[in-house]
């Protein structure tokens, strides 16, 4: 099994999350969720348009943990313009697959397929679907220097586990670059 890398480029990061919603704008909000939640990829595939509000609500599917998620107004406009372009209603998946549109969400086969191209194209590699959830805790630990506070918003039962999330850390894929203040990748949805 390949290893996934976190992006630690902010620059590189924003530019990923515009090329995928530039595919689909779907994908692009996919990839901004998962690096802002730092959710699994099961979990962010589980949502439907309900679960879109202020305050997110996921009940992980691993560990059958809680977790909730103040969304901000920019990335809720997002949504909401999201929601209101495909016409999506409550019930539906939030990313739905386009073979069946709202009754299926869109398989992580199809999404890691997708990112992992993507990134490709952009000459990163070893970037999947996971690659967002390791983004978000390389960003969380260069926030607090913490490792247990990555441990803890990932939820993960043992210090080890998150101490192998940080394990890439001086690797060239994951060095962090002063690109300057660049902002979270919000995408327009065209």
């Amino acid at each position: 099994m390949n290893t996934m890398s976190a992006i630690c480029d902010d620059l590189k990061l924003a530019q990923l999350g515009q090329r995928l919603a530039d595919r689909h704008v779907r994908f692009g909000l996919l990839w901004l969720l998962g690096v802002e939640t730092g959710l699994r990829i099961s979990d962010l595939l589980a949502l439907r348009v309900k679960d879109v509000k202020r305050n997110l609500h996921v009940t992980e599917k691993k560990t059958g943990k809680k977790r909730q998620f103040n969304l901000s107004p920019k990335l809720l406009a997002q949504f909401r313009s999201y929601i209101r372009k495909y016409r999506l209603k409550k019930a539906d998946f939030l990313f739905y697959s386009a073979y069946t549109r709202t009754d299926r969400p869109v398989s992580r086969q199809w999404v890691w397929k997708i990112i992992a191209r993507t990134a490709t194209e952009m000459g990163l590699f070893s970037i999947g679907t996971h690659s967002a959830r390791k983004t978000y805790a390389e960003n969380l630990f260069a926030r607090t220097g913490s490792v247990e506070a990555v441990q803890r918003a990932l939820k993960h039962k043992h210090k080890k586990t998150t101490e192998a999330y940080l394990a890439g850390r001086e690797v060239e894929t994951c060095n962090r670059q002063e690109t300057g203040k660049v902002e979270r990748p919000y995408f327009s949805s065209s």
